[in-house]
């Protein structure tokens, strides 16, 4: 069985899990006095927190951002109905183009 305990404070997180460890036996201990209840290794004191996992989080984040900004790209795209083009006003309204407005080029 392993036992986990997560706090703000690794110190107390560790003393959470070995008293418990204890009291574990004990009472197993109680109620099956066959003895063969141990603890094969003590909680001890991580080296670097476990939560949060910046490098993760930032990932999803950026896959995540990736993601929703081609969706708002296509569905923006896919309901643009304006007129640019001398072939949208065929495919359109099946008129034909008589004239075009060109840019002005001198700005």
């Amino acid at each position: 069985m392993e036992i986990k305990a997560q706090s703000k404070d690794p110190q107390e997180a560790a003393n959470m899990v070995n008293n418990l460890v204890t009291t574990f036996i004990e009472r197993a201990q109680e109620v099956y006095p066959t003895g063969n209840v141990q603890i094969v290794d003590p909680a001890v004191i991580p080296d670097s927190p476990i939560k949060p996992k910046k490098v993760l989080n930032l990932a999803i984040a950026f896959v995540l951002g990736i993601m929703m900004s081609l969706g708002i790209v296509f569905i923006l795209e896919y309901m643009d109905n304006t007129i640019k083009t001398e072939g949208d006003v065929e495919k359109y309204l099946d008129l034909p183009v008589i004239g075009i407005i060109p840019k002005n080029l001198e700005e």
